[in-house]
């Protein structure tokens, strides 16, 4: 891991950068797009039947983690296609998007507008739509639930962020209508993925109790789903956040130093990172979108070679856990004139509450609560 941080001087702008990337590694292949879907929807199908074939408490919950890791895949298929880099139709991007999203209860255009601000804000402080830290102060003039949540979350129950990110969205959503936030056209596309998300969870639910009744709702439905949610805010969150890994101030914030220096790459098991299609290999698919997935470990490799210092690298294992859990849960100020947007403790909160810093007022934002988004 470089020993460095987002404070390190950096002066390549991000389509320098870019061009560091082999030009193979932008160019989608529906061929192979399609196969990778056929081969999640393989997995889905094939560990479903298997679940209902065995009829076991035992055997079906351990089949029914496997198949949450085939949801997990198909999600991430449609993450390509909500970035238009699984083939170049736009339309045809959309179809899979809605067919990879709506089974776990995503709606596929309304995650993507969302994610969208995401990238194109990734790691600012104010704007940055996905595990954006608050302070201690305003933390604690939030309402009681959400002050809960924002605890577990960003400390041991990190891996059900995205269950939060998921109401959030669907919530935002069904307001589309009186919303400034979408276009006209925005509006109709984010009624219909709602629609068509509501359509195909409940036939969803239907077919799990009709093919195997409150057993399969539990190993067809509930588990695979919590599986899907427990990878999607597991990698989301270590995808951007790390003790020596700071957001960026609107004064300091830099598009490329944000995308490189302030995504992170990490490791795990190479069957699991199979499964999820090397979403893990982040970095170049901040630096830029259009990537395929299947290009992530050629264009990481690309970028670590000509940015050594700045490509950051970690495997998830039990020290790195405890470390960003224990660590990573507010700004220390948000001070206009003298802001320090270091991490602070939850235990290194309440030791300085009785001599706090002076601050000032900034209204609440509860989209620091989202947590997942890829």
């Amino acid at each position: 891991m470089p020993g460095t941080t987002v404070d390190r001087e950096f002066s390549d702008s991000l389509p320098q950068i870019i061009r560091t990337i082999p030009k193979e590694c932008f160019q989608p292949q529906l061929g192979k797009s399609l196969l990778y879907v056929a081969r999640d929807l393989g997995i889905v199908v094939a560990t479903a039947a298997l679940i209902v074939w065995v009829d076991s408490w035992i055997l079906g919950p351990v089949i029914a983690i496997l198949m949450g890791c085939g949801l997990g895949g198909l999600f991430v298929i449609g993450h390509d296609a909500g970035h238009r880099s699984f083939c170049k139709s736009t339309r045809l991007n959309n179809v899979i998007g809605h067919i990879t999203t709506s089974p776990v209860f995503w709606p596929f255009h309304i995650w993507r507008l969302d994610h969208d601000k995401h990238h194109r804000h990734s790691s600012h402080i104010d704007k940055d739509t996905a595990w954006r830290p608050t302070t201690y102060k305003l933390w604690k003039r939030m309402p009681k639930n959400q002050k809960y949540i924002y605890k577990k979350i960003r400390s041991g129950f990190f891996f059900m962020g995205s269950l939060y990110t998921t109401y959030q969205l669907i919530k935002d959503g069904l307001k589309a209508d009186s919303s400034p936030l979408y276009s006209d056209i925005e509006k109709q596309q984010v009624k219909f993925s709602l629609r068509l998300t509501f359509l195909t969870v409940l036939i969803y639910v239907v077919l799990s109790f009709y093919l195997a009744g409150f057993y399969g709702f539990i190993c067809l439905f509930i588990i695979p789903n919590l599986v899907f949610h427990f990878l999607l805010s597991t990698l989301t969150y270590f995808h951007h956040t790390a003790p020596d890994v700071k957001f960026l101030g609107r004064h300091e914030w830099d598009a490329a130093k944000a995308q490189l220096q302030g995504t992170l790459h990490v490791g795990y098991p190479r069957v699991l990172e199979s499964l999820i299609h090397d979403i893990n290999w982040h970095v170049p698919h901040h630096v830029c979108v259009g990537i395929p997935h299947y290009h992530l470990r050629k264009a990481h490799m690309a970028l670590k070679s000509s940015y050594p210092d700045d490509v950051r690298e970690y495997t998830l294992n039990l020290e790195h856990i405890k470390a960003v859990t224990s660590k990573c849960h507010f700004i220390t100020s948000r001070n206009r004139a003298n802001p320090d947007l270091s991490w602070m403790s939850f235990d290194e909160a309440l030791a300085l509450e009785k001599t706090p810093k002076k601050e000032t007022s900034t209204p609440i934002n509860t989209t620091v609560l989202q947590g997942s988004e890829i």
